[in-house]
């Protein structure tokens, strides 16, 4: 009975590992297919118009005034990259809009706040930097 019994249960695990191959193969060409469909979607018509560089304080010179040039290095060995802010750039700390030198003087107290650089892709036109508060 115990050979019987033995029998049983490797049939058993025989044929649950069957159905398991089984069951994963039926479920990766449908997978796959699917894959498939997708790349084959057609992109919408958005388009992306903003860039956005997250960097430290170590990374970035800020403009001499409203109307000027910022520099930022994305990461260590980038290249530089040079964007135009004016008037109309805004300066933000945390939610808070503020001046560039209320901007600047955030920056001296609080050396270790990290920044989002968003300028506009076709023309490297700043359009605001965040700090964070701390």
């Amino acid at each position: 009975m115990m050979i019987t019994n033995n029998i049983r249960v490797e049939a058993l695990t025989r044929m649950l590992a069957l159905f398991v191959a089984l069951l994963a193969v039926g479920t990766a060409v449908p997978l796959a297919a699917k894959d498939k469909e997708a790349s084959a979607i057609p992109v919408s018509g958005l388009k992306i118009v903003e860039q956005a560089i997250e960097a430290a304080t170590s990374q970035v010179i800020l403009p001499g005034g409203d109307a000027g040039i910022l520099v930022v290095t994305p990461c260590a060995g980038c290249a530089p990259v040079s964007l135009t802010s004016s008037a109309a750039t805004q300066w933000l700390v945390g939610k808070e809009r503020v001046t560039l030198v209320a901007f600047r003087q955030h920056l001296a107290k609080t050396p270790r706040a990290q920044l989002g650089v968003f300028y506009s892709k076709g023309n490297s036109e700043l359009r605001r930097v965040i700090a964070t508060q701390r």
